[in-house]
């Protein structure tokens, strides 16, 4: 079974700007439709996409987040051959450089169930989930 990380980003930033942050030396993606993608599990173990969304509906618990509009970057971890803290890293790496190169309103979850990280005002909250909770900053 397949793992899907997704990381909301909200305002007015483009799919294309977002994927120049995610990358320290971006891959060239392929562009479908609108959509940003790249297979990266040699790299970080990931295939990831960018897109432009509307209309969000999101539920964690009692949290309902309906954002109106945003930037869905997707990360599927499509085999489970790397090892969980690795596959960790690498993705709280690329969100670090999000986090880093702008000060918007965002979030990541896993599997569309489960909050991992957010930040809400400037403030950056790490959420205990999982393995998360042994992997280095």
């Amino acid at each position: 079974m397949a793992l899907q990380y997704t990381l909301v980003v909200l305002g007015p930033a483009t799919p294309e700007q977002l994927w120049s942050r995610l990358h320290d030396a971006s891959p060239e993606p392929t562009i479908d439709k609108g959509v940003l993608r790249a297979d990266e599990r040699d790299e970080v173990g990931y295939i990831v996409t960018v897109r432009r969304a509307q209309d969000g509906y999101y539920e964690y618990g009692d949290d309902l987040r309906t954002p109106r509009d945003y930037v869905r970057v997707g990360f599927r971890v499509a085999d489970r051959d790397g090892s969980p803290p690795a596959l960790a890293r690498n993705l709280l790496g690329l969100v670090q450089n999000v986090l880093d190169s702008g000060d918007e309103d965002l979030w990541l979850d896993i599997n569309g169930e489960e909050l991992i990280l957010e930040r809400v005002g400037g403030e950056v909250r790490r959420v205990p989930a999982g393995f998360w909770n042994n992997v280095e900053r």
